[in-house]
């Protein structure tokens, strides 16, 4: 089944995998040929944002791919809303994602991410309540 627009990722068409039914897993690895506008993640402003999903595809056959949801603001100053913006991270090496629900949910508002930054290629994003590092070897962001 494919699903154009799910509730975590409305940029992205995704499938409902087999026994994984439920879970939202990218179509495929040519997610940035669908967007008419990326940015450079080096140049995104994480603070006060908020992580709202991801989907993985292990790919077995090919490059895995994860994709975050997020809200970031443009712009740390005078920034009036936040961006929707999907990073897709392409040939993983690996991941973590170490977060309290109980205190990512209870900050979403405010916004639960305090920090993002790349470490050569590995992402981390500190949230209010845990952390996700990825180490990949392609990062795209895109406007949603």
């Amino acid at each position: 089944m494919v699903l154009s627009g799910c509730l975590l990722f409305d940029c992205v068409e995704y499938f409902v995998l087999g026994k994984y039914q439920g879970i939202f897993i990218p179509l495929n690895n040519k997610l940035a040929s669908k967007r008419n506008f990326t940015m450079n993640i080096e140049s995104l402003s994480w603070h006060d944002g908020i992580f709202k999903g991801y989907g993985f595809s292990p790919n077995y056959e090919s490059k895995s791919v994860i994709v975050i949801n997020v809200d970031l603001y443009p712009e740390q100053i005078h920034a009036s809303e936040r961006d929707a913006l999907n990073i897709v991270c392409t040939d993983i090496d690996w991941f973590k994602l170490d977060v309290s629900m109980a205190d990512l949910n209870e900050n979403e508002s405010a916004g639960n991410i305090n920090h993002g930054e790349m470490l050569g290629n590995i992402l981390r994003v500190q949230l209010f309540g845990g952390e996700l590092l990825i180490k990949a070897e392609s990062f795209i962001v895109e406007k949603c």
